[in-house]
């Protein structure tokens, strides 16, 4: 999971696999495959970046689970009581085993398409203080095993399961209050699941549907970038700035948000200075495989020095996982490129691109395009569509 200590709370995803699989005629539903691997594959491939811990919330046998080298935790109310069973065996899990948890985030381990923004999207709301709970939406469609869950509630979540027998997440959900979160449903429905054997066919077409969807850039992934700020004993700025690492699942925070202090020490301060998107490219990926053979891989980041009166001293330019893209940056004098430690959620996020989309042809440069930072669409300057597939 998340190997970086700078955001500023942890968070708990829990994979709900505790369902009896009745429509699907028995067995494991996540161990059935799609493109090849299983469809637990793919859930956790997309999760795992946006979580600092994952544990898997099955019953039975955990041993048919052992290759993901995940914590398997059974349900705390026996007789298979449904999804909300496993949220609360994960609030327990979460408390007793993670220091200053607040959150557990839930997911079902039945939807191969999972958003690779989920976490930041649905934490939005909860961390501005606007709900207790939150959820995904996709048109009227709720979607409450993708949702938002406050550690502090589960003594009150134990009382209603079994002195009130409650096995519904709706009736918690609105005896709570909760934000629903909106998710477009084009090209692919993000929350498609795989309920019985004919919706296996359907998700291997939506799965070429999405992968045909993008032939040059694979989805992105929101990276928070963490500053820091020295004090400088130059008579000529008051202030040193570098980058020292990266979380994925961050919140959104753009350069004009301003920065968000994490911790300080004597003469020292770091920020979560900005979230921007960190893109792969089918064209880079003999890139990514020189990054990941180094120990330890890096991300790198561009920073270029802050030019509005509204600005911070420097602004957040891009991430990228391509040490040659890096390296062209290197030729303008005004911007700073520093390697940080790729976390290696993030490297396994990578590596698992590289070995879908990898084809050893001759890697091509791709050419920079200027565009201003402060503008927010991070994404703007880098060339989309052609020339990467």
């Amino acid at each position: 999971m998340s190997d970086v200590a700078t955001q500023p709370k942890p968070i708990v995803g829990v994979l709900l696999a505790g369902g009896l699989a009745r429509r699907m005629g028995g067995g494991d539903k996540p161990l059935k495959e799609l493109g090849g691997k299983p469809i637990l594959d793919h859930v956790i491939n997309r999760v795992t970046p946006q979580v600092h811990h994952l544990i898997l919330n099955a019953n039975g046998d955990p041993d048919r689970f052992k290759k993901y080298k995940l914590p398997v935790v059974e349900d705390v109310i026996e007789g298979h009581q449904g999804p909300l069973a496993g949220i609360l065996t994960a609030l327990d899990w979460a408390a007793e085993n993670v220091p200053d948890v607040e959150h557990v985030i839930s997911f079902a381990t039945d939807a191969p398409f999972i958003p690779r923004d989920l976490v930041p999207r649905l934490m939005a709301p909860v961390l501005a203080g606007e709900a207790l709970l939150s959820c995904a939406i996709t048109g009227d469609r709720t979607h409450p095993v993708f949702g938002v869950w406050p550690v502090a509630l589960r003594h009150e979540l134990r009382k209603a399961m079994v002195e009130e027998e409650m096995r519904k997440i709706d009736k918690w959900t609105d005896r709570i209050g909760i934000v629903h979160i909106p998710f477009e449903v084009e090209p692919v429905d993000p929350f498609f699941n795989v309920n019985k054997p004919e919706n296996l066919e359907e998700a291997e077409r939506l799965y070429a549907i999405q992968q045909e969807a993008a032939p040059g850039k694979y989805e992105k992934l929101n990276i928070g970038v963490v500053i820091e700020r020295t004090e400088s004993s130059s008579r000529w700025q008051d202030h040193s700035h570098r980058p020292i690492a990266v979380f994925p699942g961050a919140p959104e925070k753009s350069n004009q948000d301003g920065w968000t202090a994490l911790r300080e020490g004597e003469g020292w301060t770091h920020f979560h200075a900005a979230t921007v998107p960190l893109e792969l490219y089918r064209g880079e990926t003999e890139g990514y495989k020189v990054n990941l053979s180094n120990n330890p891989p890096h991300i790198y980041i561009v920073l270029s020095p802050g030019e509005e009166a509204d600005d911070p001293e420097v602004v957040v330019h891009l991430v990228t996982a391509c040490p040659y893209e890096a390296e062209s940056y290197t030729e303008d004098s005004d911007q700073l490129v520093e390697g940080v430690p790729m976390p290696a959620d993030v490297a396994m996020w990578i590596k698992d691109f590289c070995d879908t989309h990898h084809k050893d042809t001759p890697f091509k440069k791709r050419k920079r395009k200027s565009y201003d930072p402060r503008k927010g669409d991070f994404a703007q300057g880098r060339k989309r569509g052609g020339g990467h597939g």
